[in-house]
């Protein structure tokens, strides 16, 4: 079930020149000044990729500083290859690490629970449908918040995290709840739980005992998970710690988020490109080539949004015109704060006034032991995730979805994709149907029944929409999303 090295196969020399092109690219996306010199003082580029501590083959750079002045997104072609063999090379570990993201997420869709599996995979489909650039998010299904609010503050941050106002030491009561509800994670979801994280809105380094609760999980699943951190350089002993676990466990990248340009060349001249091979830097400060989501404190900044986003807009446009994201919530499954002991089932969903986070809450309870945190686990699954409409459920399509009749069957619209069904006459009345006012599944199928539809067609085909995430996901009563166990 383990992932292997990111890196496996690449002898030394071989990592150097990869990490060294990861470093160019990092540069290149993140630094306007870097590129604007690049492009307009040619004989100013050596010295600008020694500054960088970037060291790469002069006919390599040539290829690339070409693909550069040609605006594209270092998008390498097979000529390109031929006679540069670290281009070759770069070329072969990026297809390989797509391809280990690729096993990543079958991995995370082989959970092992049929209902949260199905719930997950409709919710995912779902948000594709939603969300432009959502195939390729990972989505683990477990996230465990070690703090309460966050330090850093950033004006954009998707989550609307609050002020830090504290964060779970590592007391022996603690370290027995925490070893508790790892194993429940294992015990009813099998070795994928290993993939969960232990942050969402916040900061893991604002948590002083961070590694303490990482060397637990690495005791329980043999890996460490990814840590993201905008404080690399403010808590600087513990980046260097994370950066000597991940060569235990180098299976999933950690990760950096950038928050101004002075903090991206400080990082690039603390740390050598080979100190950075496991570490993805999010590039968030001005001037990167990078989109900001429009959800969280972010939606109250829509021209700021639009400023950061010019750079990336402007370069690739009219590639990226319109495609902005309106969340950055990768989650789709279990939210829990060990700080306040809450848990929350959610999925990630365009930001809205209904959820201006990027997240839909699904269900929420409060725990106080772990036989509590793990019987709202079991609940969650057998009485809050249906694996099929049941015949009186009401049913529409999602309502961001635009429905338009076709000579045989129909289409569905939304923000961002076209969902088709034709092919049988029968197709067309169906969608109407569902379009119209909320029949039950008992009420459709009887009526297409009667048209000469067959019966368990319609039904099988009422319950591939629903599992495609085209309809409304049915509302189960009695479930209160503000109930609590206590």
């Amino acid at each position: 079930m383990f992932l292997n090295d990111m890196y496996q196969g690449f002898g030394p020399g071989e990592i150097k020149i990869i990490a060294n092109f990861k470093r160019l690219i990092e540069r290149y996306r993140g630094d306007p000044e870097f590129r604007r010199t690049a492009v307009e003082y040619p004989t100013q580029r050596d010295d600008l990729l020694m500054n960088a501590g970037i060291t790469l083959d002069r006919s390599t750079r040539e290829v690339l500083w070409k693909r550069f002045e040609d605006g594209q997104r270092f998008s390498l072609v097979e000529s390109d290859l031929i006679d540069h063999p670290e281009l070759r090379l770069f070329a072969d570990w990026s297809t390989r690490y797509e391809q280990h993201l690729h096993d990543l997420k079958d991995q995370l869709n082989a959970v092992g629970h049929l209902r949260l599996a199905a719930w997950r995979n409709r919710h995912i489909q779902r948000f594709v449908s939603e969300n432009m650039g959502a195939e390729q998010v990972v989505s683990p299904f477990l996230a465990y918040e070690l703090s309460k609010g966050c330090s850093v503050g950033c004006w954009f941050c998707g989550f609307s995290a609050e002020r830090l106002q504290g964060y779970f030491p590592y007391t022996a009561e603690n370290a027995r709840l925490w070893q508790n509800i790892l194993n429940i994670g294992q015990e009813l979801y099998g070795p994928v739980s290993q993939f969960s994280l232990c942050y969402h809105g916040t900061d893991p380094f604002d948590n002083p005992d961070y590694f303490l609760f990482l060397h637990d999980y690495f005791a329980c699943y043999g890996l460490y998970p990814q840590t993201t951190t905008a404080l690399p350089l403010k808590k600087l002993s513990m980046t260097r710690e994370m950066l000597r676990l991940r060569e235990k466990s180098p299976t999933l990248p950690d990760r950096f988020s950038v928050l101004s340009l002075s903090i991206l060349r400080k990082i690039h001249e603390t740390f050598s490109p080979v100190d950075l091979r496991y570490v993805e830097l999010v590039l968030q400060n001005p001037g990167a080539l990078g989109l900001k989501s429009s959800s969280g404190r972010a939606r109250n900044n829509p021209q700021k949004v639009a400023t950061a986003n010019r750079p990336v807009i402007e370069r690739y446009a009219p590639a990226s015109a319109g495609q902005d994201a309106l969340t950055n919530e990768c989650l789709c499954g279990y939210l829990v704060n060990l700080v306040d002991r809450t848990i929350k089932l959610i999925s990630p969903c365009p930001s809205s006034d209904q959820w201006p986070n990027g997240y839909r809450i699904h269900a929420q309870r409060t725990f106080r032991d772990a036989a509590e945190y793990r019987a709202f686990l079991e609940q969650s699954m057998t009485e809050w995730m249906p694996d099929k409409l049941a015949w009186q459920d009401p049913i529409s399509f999602r309502s961001d979805l635009v429905f338009t009749r076709l000579e045989e069957g129909f289409s569905l619209t939304s923000r961002v994709r076209r969902h088709t069904l034709t092919g049988k006459s029968w197709y067309a009345l169906l969608g109407e149907l569902i379009a119209g006012d909320e029949l039950s599944v008992m009420e459709i199928t009887s009526r297409l029944a009667s048209a000469g539809a067959s019966l368990p067609e319609v039904a099988s085909l009422i319950n591939r929409l629903f599992d495609k995430g085209l309809l409304q996901e049915p509302e189960i009563s009695p479930f209160s999303p503000a109930s609590g166990l206590h």
